[in-house]
């Protein structure tokens, strides 16, 4: 992060964390730039919202 400014180290650790806890794995096509990083944790968070919203309809039916 030489060079760096604070708001793009912010950004790239958000990205890491949310990455990480997912458990989405450390693929081959990884973000470049910060408009990246966002977009693509928009979406893991969006798709982890879904998914506890279908397992919780699910676990409501037993």
């Amino acid at each position: 992060f030489h060079g760096a400014s604070v708001a793009d180290c912010y950004f790239a650790s958000l990205y890491f964390t949310v990455y990480t806890i997912t458990s989405v794995g450390y693929g081959d096509i990884n973000p470049v730039n910060r408009t990246e990083m966002v977009v693509n944790t928009l979406f893991i968070v969006t798709g982890a919202i879904i998914w506890a919203y279908i397992i919780g309809n699910f676990a409501s039916l037993l």
